[in-house]
């Protein structure tokens, strides 16, 4: 059983969240909510697996991936800080990745996210990832975790 992720560790990712998502959930109609926010990191950490990347003391990025059985995870949440996000922040961050995909336990990778965050589309689609849904707010991806491990190399 994996132990409990820590309150310092939800919080931590929690407030980058908060920090990160505000300019591009323009138009969702479910507000932003900071408790109902550090609630969703929380479950998602009860079962998923944190690649975090901290600088003097603060989160500088992360990614969070959540088992949906037979080798497929579901990222529900990767950030960079902004104030922290320089070249070897990302370096680290892609290592740190890299090694999770490369566990025998990871076969494919989905994501949702959202039209208006650009940068985060953009990314998906150069890394391979396929478009599986798509609404009038977000994009639904989908990609194997081998191809990804090549595109980040």
């Amino acid at each position: 059983m994996q132990p409990k992720a820590s309150a310092e560790l939800i919080d931590a990712i929690t407030a980058l969240d908060l920090q990160t998502m505000y300019d591009w959930r323009a138009g969702d109609p479910a507000p932003l909510d900071a408790e109902a926010q550090r609630v969703a990191v929380a479950k998602s950490l009860e079962t998923g697996k944190a690649v975090t990347i901290w600088r003097e003391d603060a989160l500088a990025a992360y990614a969070v991936f959540v088992p949906r059985g037979q080798g497929l995870w579901f990222a529900s949440g990767i950030a960079l800080n902004p104030d922290l996000a320089g070249p070897g922040t990302i370096r680290s961050l892609r290592a740190a990745v890299g090694r999770f995909l490369a566990r025998p336990d990871v076969s494919f990778v989905e994501s949702n996210v959202y039209k208006s965050n650009r940068k985060s589309v953009a990314l998906h689609r150069r890394l391979g990832f396929s478009v599986t849904q798509e609404n009038d707010f977000g994009l639904a991806f989908r990609a194997e975790a081998d191809a990804l491990i090549a595109q980040m190399g």
